[in-house]
């Protein structure tokens, strides 16, 4: 019996006379291969030879998945829809988190506004019932002793509470009134503090939406330059509270002439405390005008009564004047 030697080329590795080089792989496809696996010199024959073909056929099937494998891995990243989708739920999960956190950052701020502002207006409210509570002192005690120890317990808490206040109004300026700032400039005047207190009418000024609120901080600041002795800066200041109307315009003629009553009425108690006594009486005059203005004024209005008792204070402001200069005393 003649037994019949198949000559089968090993996978991989290089044939004599061959250009090809160990360890690289030659892309074929299916079909080159089977071509070449055909050039055999023997026909395999009988269930060997069926064996050797199924072997090469799953061969190819490998290489194949392999060059295929190998093509998909050069491709760019964003051609790849695993990678595509992945950066994507990266992304989004970090615009979530991004989003998530300002929001409660804004809560957060939201809440500690709304929490200052309320703490401020229970500072304001405390701080306008103080001057009452003192000015009622000695209708409720005799002993003048215990008045002026309680007068100091409620200066202290004034001075506390305003500069309390100060505080809220430094971090939440955006959200406090006019009338707010005047409230707590005016308890850190009536504690000596003046400088901040005229610090805070200069910040109210950027606030200021009508004519009150003008006519407010311009008294407030004008008050506060006479007592720290800058007369001609005070006078500014006065005089911008009667220009009040040029600026922020109201229809109302008894409105107008009430509020320039008012301002020179205050701007005539200012010159009288710095003994400037001929200026204090020609706005007391201009107080008078401005008020006879007013249609149907009753002799009990407050401040027409204003005007009625300055008078002798002007007076005696001239007769004190005049002492200082002679260096006489008066009684």
């Amino acid at each position: 019996m003649t037994t019949q030697m198949l000559s089968v080329p090993s996978s991989g590795c290089a044939l004599p006379g061959s250009d090809h080089t160990p360890g690289v792989v030659e892309q074929q496809s299916h079909e080159q291969r089977r071509a070449s696996h055909g050039g055999l010199a023997t026909e395999p024959a009988g269930a060997l030879g069926e064996d050797i073909e199924r072997h090469l056929e799953a061969l190819d099937d490998e290489i194949d998945a392999l060059q295929t494998m190998l093509a998909e891995g050069t491709r760019p990243w964003y051609q790849d829809a695993a990678v595509v989708v992945s950066v994507l739920t990266f992304l989004l999960s970090l615009a979530t988190t991004l989003f998530a956190y300002v929001q409660a950052d804004w809560q957060r701020r939201e809440q500690r506004i709304v929490a200052d502002r309320v703490e401020l207006r229970e500072l304001v409210q405390r701080l306008t019932a103080l001057p009452r509570e003192n000015a009622a002192l000695s209708q409720v005690y005799t002993d003048t002793l215990v008045v002026g120890q309680l007068s100091g317990l409620i200066q202290a808490e004034n001075a506390l509470l305003a500069k309390q206040a100060t505080q809220i109004i430094a971090r939440i300026p955006e959200h406090v009134t006019v009338a707010e700032y005047a409230t707590v400039a005016g308890a850190l005047s009536l504690s000596g503090l003046m400088e901040q207190s005229l610090q805070l009418y200069v910040e109210a000024e950027h606030h200021i939406q009508d004519a009150n609120d003008a006519v407010t901080v311009y008294y407030g600041q004008g008050f506060l330059l006479f007592n720290l002795g800058r007369i001609s800066e005070g006078r500014v200041f006065y005089q911008r509270a009667l220009d009040v109307f040029q600026h922020y315009p109201v229809s109302s003629i008894a409105y107008r002439a009430r509020t320039h009553a008012q301002t020179e009425l205050f701007w005539a108690h200012a010159e009288m405390n710095q003994l400037q006594c001929e200026e204090a009486a020609r706005h007391l005059r201009e107080a008078e005008h401005h008020l006879a203005v007013v249609p149907n004024l009753s002799p009990s209005d407050p401040i027409a009564q204003q005007i009625v008792q300055s008078r002798p204070l002007v007076e005696r402001c001239g007769k004190s004047a005049a002492a200082a200069g002679s260096g006489i005393a008066l009684p």
